[in-house]
């Protein structure tokens, strides 16, 4: 197998197009790939927003429940609300907690029991996420 062997002894150029680049000079280049034999760049693969719902306030946890027998879910706690949508490429976040959350959580964590999840904020109570319904725990 042949190694690929590219010059870049001119150094990063940042002020030019790229396309006014002199062989030899390299620019910077984020969120893309450049593939074998050519000198355009393409959009990294995966890259597409999940959803368009804005939540609360900034994420404070991000939590992925993987079920055996159900769509497994991608679950965000934010300001007041747990929000849950299906694992995927593309979907939908919903607020999937019943009220009473804290408004100042500093995380999410889960454990896994009876195709379930508990999963603990640090400052509420704990929510459980089943494969067919959620609830929150008062004790």
């Amino acid at each position: 197998m042949s190694e690929a062997v590219y010059d870049f002894s001119r150094g990063l150029n940042n002020s030019e197009d790229d396309s006014k680049l002199d062989p030899g000079e390299a620019t910077r280049a984020i969120g893309v790939v450049y593939k074998r034999n050519s000198q355009t760049a393409f959009q990294k693969a995966g890259r597409t927003a999940y959803d368009s719902t804005v939540v609360d306030s900034p994420g404070a946890g991000l939590f992925y429940a993987e079920f055996s027998n159900a769509t497994s879910k991608i679950l965000v706690r934010a300001g007041t609300k747990l929000y849950a949508g299906d694992r995927g490429v593309s979907g939908t976040l919903a607020d999937v907690a019943s009220g009473g959350l804290n408004t100042d959580p500093i995380g999410l964590w889960g454990t896994y029991a009876f195709n379930r999840y508990f999963l603990a904020d640090g400052a509420s109570a704990m929510q459980l996420i089943g494969t067919t319904q959620s609830k929150q725990r008062t004790t």
